[in-house]
């Protein structure tokens, strides 16, 4: 325990006040967003499980994942061009699950990008994630989905394509 702690500190990025905890502000085009709306009834272990094998054996790259596990749902974004082969392999896997009310439906969103802040810093740094989102809702840009690394090092936000360039703008501004 001691060590570990040791090990955070020494590599605690270190800022003056003044600095900036982002390195990056990055987006990404073209987005769709497949969603698995669940019941609250199929074990999300289960579904996430079943998901994530169904768009593997298609082939399908997922960019960002976004969960809600009260509801046992899951967001993914994924390329446009796989949107369609992706939502027909879901609904083929889950067909049963949705007829006996396990799985409430798919669906896909499309017309999407993903504006996203990277930061080695940011971990460090309280408040950025809440300065990203409120430049957001002050520039009047919906976030539809939402998901931070593990790392504490990105963080990731699904919002209209045409409210892209608008997003990347107020990240700018804010941070």
């Amino acid at each position: 325990k001691i060590l570990c702690s040791l090990f955070q500190i020494l590599t605690q990025v270190r800022l003056s006040p003044d600095e900036s905890p982002i390195r990056g502000i990055t987006s990404v085009d073209s987005v769709a967003l497949l969603n698995l709306q669940g019941t609250g009834i199929m074990d999300a272990v289960e579904m996430s499980s079943r998901l994530f094998g169904v768009l593997r054996q298609e082939r399908v790259p997922v960019i960002m994942v976004s969960q809600a596990s009260a509801e046992s749902s899951l967001c993914v974004a994924i390329q446009e061009s796989d949107a369609e082969r992706a939502l027909a392999v879901v609904e083929g896997e889950f067909d049963n699950d949705m007829r006996a009310d396990r799985i409430a439906g798919a669906s896909i969103e499309y017309d999407k990008s993903i504006v996203a802040i990277v930061g080695e810093g940011m971990a460090f740094r309280p408040g950025t994630g809440a300065t990203f989102t409120k430049a957001m809702a002050n520039a009047g840009v919906n976030i539809r989905a939402i998901a931070q690394g593990s790392s504490e090092r990105q963080i990731s936000l699904v919002v209209e394509r045409e409210d892209s360039t608008k997003a990347l703008r107020s990240a700018h501004a804010a941070l």
